[in-house]
């Protein structure tokens, strides 16, 4: 089956890199992106298909991504989450997210490159990605102290 397919190729590639990262393995599958192509093709035709179908790829999407995040972890090259399951699903939307937005804007839909254009996606978030990933964004943790005590409160008022 194609999804089967997708899946694996997505969750290994990501595994092997998570949790043995290097800048010159990042380096050489940036140059070599295009070979993605059809893989990404596969995906955003079947998300803007829409369905059962979709809705299946996305949640085996996740589960991948627990997994490999997991495997980062345990690794040491990623950090812990307070919610593994909660990140696993917020890098999946993110990620397509993104990823079918900029397809919508990028491209007419019809006679896409999808080499081409997995290029230009490449380029352009690459860079910010990996910035925020490595550096984050917020310089104190006060939005993050508030939100937990207050979903603490929260939910000892419901108890």
């Amino acid at each position: 089956m194609c999804d089967d397919y997708v899946l694996d190729v997505i969750r290994t590639d990501k595994a092997d890199f998570l949790t043995a990262p290097s800048a010159s393995s990042m380096i050489a599958k940036l140059a070599d992106i295009e070979q993605y192509a059809p893989l990404i093709a596969y995906i955003l035709r079947s998300f803007q298909t829409g369905g059962t179908l979709a809705e299946l790829l996305f949640e085996h999407m996740v589960t991948n991504a627990e997994l490999y995040l997991a495997e980062g972890v345990a690794a040491g090259t990623l950090r812990p989450s307070r919610d593994p399951a909660a990140r696993a699903r917020y890098a999946a939307i993110q990620g397509l997210g993104g990823l079918l937005l900029y397809f919508q804007l990028h491209t007419n839909g019809e006679n896409v490159d999808y080499a081409k254009a997995l290029r230009e996606y490449s380029d352009a978030t690459t860079l910010p990605a990996l910035e925020l990933y490595t550096d984050g964004m917020l310089t104190d943790s006060s939005l993050l102290d508030g939100y937990l005590e207050n979903r603490s409160t929260t939910a000892e008022q419901e108890m």
